[in-house]
């Protein structure tokens, strides 16, 4: 085994902003407070997942989409061995977490997009709002909210999946996140390609550019 590199800064810092985000869309959501920030960071959140599209492409090689795109055969025979106190190591995601992967990424991308065109009718709207009547204004607002209640299970899935790897298979799934490595044997680390961690911080930050100031256009700002 060797203690190898397995993500790389863009994905990480993707992964942490997106929590931070989500938190907050959360919180503003339920309890109206700072509400007036949360049509702001919901374009923060397509930003990313705008990048994340991008670098599923020419990303580091965990960060690719065919790196965790597994046959429906390897996520059913990894399903198999779930109970097994040991934690086969991948380098990047199982075939599990990239199935949730995928599932999260679709339910944000469906949550941000039905955003742009909703308004709670006294604060704010979604830059995209003036674009259609109220009555497809108000069907994308009940599929807004209806999507975010499919959304949540996956996020406590996926928060109750690191608890249970880390106490039943005593695999960390959360300081590789932070630091970036993690233990994978030595043939398998080999494989392994990162692109420079600027690349994706400024292909993050021209995403977010693009979409503030193209939302701000279509607004009227």
């Amino acid at each position: 085994m060797a203690k190898v590199k397995v993500w790389d800064l863009p994905i990480r810092l993707f992964h942490w902003i997106l929590v931070a985000c989500f938190a907050f869309l959360f919180l503003s959501g339920e309890t109206g407070y700072l509400f007036d920030w949360h049509p702001v960071i919901g374009i923060a959140v397509l930003a990313l997942l705008l990048f994340r599209i991008i670098w599923g492409f020419v990303g580091s090689t965990t960060a690719r989409f065919s790196n965790f795109l597994f046959s429906p055969a390897r996520i059913i025979a990894y399903a198999k061995t779930l109970l097994s106190r040991s934690a086969e190591p991948h380098a990047g995601h199982n075939p599990l977490g990239g199935l949730m992967v995928f599932a999260m990424l679709a339910g944000l991308l469906f949550q941000g997009f039905t955003g742009l065109f909703t308004t709670d009718d006294v604060l704010v709207e979604g830059p995209l709002y003036s674009y259609v009547d109220e009555s497809t204004a108000e069907w994308f607002g009940s599929l807004h909210h209806q999507s975010f209640e499919i959304l949540m299970p996956f996020v406590v899935l996926h928060i109750a999946a690191i608890i249970f790897y880390r106490v039943y298979k005593k695999a960390n799934l959360v300081t590789p996140m932070i630091n970036g490595y993690s233990e994978l044997p030595e043939a398998e680390a080999g494989q392994l390609k990162m692109v420079s961690g600027w690349v994706g911080v400024v292909l993050m930050a021209a995403c977010y550019a693009v979409l503030y100031f193209t939302f701000r256009w279509l607004a009227g700002y």
